[in-house]
């Protein structure tokens, strides 16, 4: 199976990682858990923004409600 491999962000991220996409909402979050920033991208219309700065997040879920819960060193 061949795969098509996209950068769809160049952030310079530390270390980007734990990635999720949102069905709900069209979105893909991601953490750069070294530079204590979580991002989303509507690849739909190309807008990303960060949605937490100064939080340390090393991973990243949602819950019923389509909430983010983020995990890290400080708990969940």
């Amino acid at each position: 199976m061949a795969y098509n491999i996209e950068i769809v962000a160049q952030d310079n991220n530390l270390c980007g990682e734990a990635p999720i996409w949102d069905v709900a909402q069209g979105r893909l979050i991601w953490t750069d858990a070294a530079g204590d920033v979580v991002y989303e991208l509507f690849p739909a219309n190309g807008q990303k923004t960060i949605i937490s700065r100064g939080l340390n997040v090393a991973g990243i879920a949602l819950n019923r409600n389509a909430e983010l819960i983020f995990a890290g060193a400080t708990g969940l």
